[in-house]
């Protein structure tokens, strides 16, 4: 048996050998080049083809999108983008200067041209604009020469300013009349503080008055509330320097010191409206009127007595101006700014 497989394997193997060259033989090499050839022009006209597919759509894609039809470039996780392909915003410069146009200047001093009529307002406007034109030139644009041109023009408004202050402070000497100094006591500090003096004699006089015929009445509750302990003195002291009677609405203890007390009842309570405690009214010719909640000083009692005294005409103290004031209507106002805004401001009253 052995024998018998190892003679079929000799032959086999044998045959195998001299096969082989035959067929190798029997292939053409020149056929085979040209079929290679043939099928590489095939693959070369399809990858052009494709190639002019993707140049072509490429040419209505952004750069961001072109990125996925460049075969030849490979595939990447992050793609980055070469500078001479990237798209940024081009830096913000400076404008040139433009010559002015020239325009037809008027004179501040003179009243504007009725065939070119630009008024004062106008002209003060365009200054205004020129000035925040300068300013923001130079915020952004801080270059020596358009920061050297603010401080230029801030320098040129403060003379103007300057100018102005000085012919003001001559005003009163040339028209005494329009010194509000002197409708008010004087120029002097001493001649203030005079004026100020005689006005705060002539309404302590006049709350005196008020105060022989009010009763401050003081809603009030103890125990439980210590703002009502120290109001109720308040109002104690209040009542030694004027002529005020005291009285007290109470719940639960009432307050010592008060010329009367009563309790609270609900009736009274929701006829005042009391809504918090300690709260203070006046009452005076059957009526009541609310001074305020909470602490209330000694003071401000008094202020805010004199203050519902001058609300109700209870008082009319005399102005202390030594011109008497004129009142004007609104169209007289309107009237008389024109006047000025033309001709100018005429001494001994005349403009009004």
């Amino acid at each position: 048996m052995r024998v018998v497989f190892r003679v079929c394997i000799s032959v086999i193997c044998l045959v195998s050998f001299i096969a082989l060259p035959v067929f190798a033989f029997q292939t053409d090499p020149a056929k085979n080049r040209q079929a290679s050839f043939a099928k590489n022009q095939q693959a070369s006209a399809a990858r052009e083809r494709q190639a002019s597919t993707a140049r072509e759509r490429q040419a209505s894609l952004s750069d961001q999108a072109q990125i996925w039809f460049e075969h030849e470039r490979g595939w990447f996780w992050y793609e980055i983008i070469p500078p001479q392909r990237r798209r940024t915003s081009p830096l913000p410069q400076e404008p040139k200067p433009q010559k002015p146009k020239p325009q037809h200047k008027v004179s501040v001093q003179e009243k504007p041209h009725k065939e070119n009529a630009v008024s004062y307002t106008e002209i003060l406007e365009q200054i205004r604009q020129a000035l925040a034109e300068i300013k923001a030139r130079a915020v952004l644009f801080p270059t020596p020469e358009n920061v050297a041109a603010w401080y230029q023009a801030q320098l040129m408004i403060s003379r103007m300013a300057g100018s102005f202050t000085q012919v003001a402070m001559r005003i009163p000497v040339l028209y005494p009349e329009l010194d509000i100094a002197s409708q008010l006591g004087g120029q002097s500090q001493l001649g203030m503080l005079t004026m100020s003096y005689a006005k705060r004699k002539e309404e302590e006089q006049a709350l005196k008055e008020v105060a022989s015929s009010s009763i401050l009445v003081l809603a009030y509750r103890s125990p439980g509330c210590f703002l009502c302990k120290r109001e109720a003195q308040e109002v104690i002291k209040a009542a030694r320097n004027d002529p005020f009677k005291t009285y007290a609405l109470y719940e639960g203890e009432p307050p010592p010191g008060m010329d009367r007390v009563r309790p609270l009842t609900p009736e009274i309570e929701r006829m005042l409206d009391v809504k918090t405690f300690p709260t203070l009214y006046l009452f005076r010719n059957k009526k009541y009127y609310y001074l305020g909640a909470g602490f209330l000083g000694q003071e401000d009692i008094r202020n805010r007595v004199f203050l519902v005294a001058k609300e109700n005409k209870w008082i009319n103290p005399k102005p202390f101006y030594l011109v008497e004031n004129k009142e004007y209507t609104p169209q007289e106002v309107v009237k008389i700014l024109r006047e000025l805004s033309q001709n100018g401001y005429t001494s001994h009253g005349q403009n009004s």
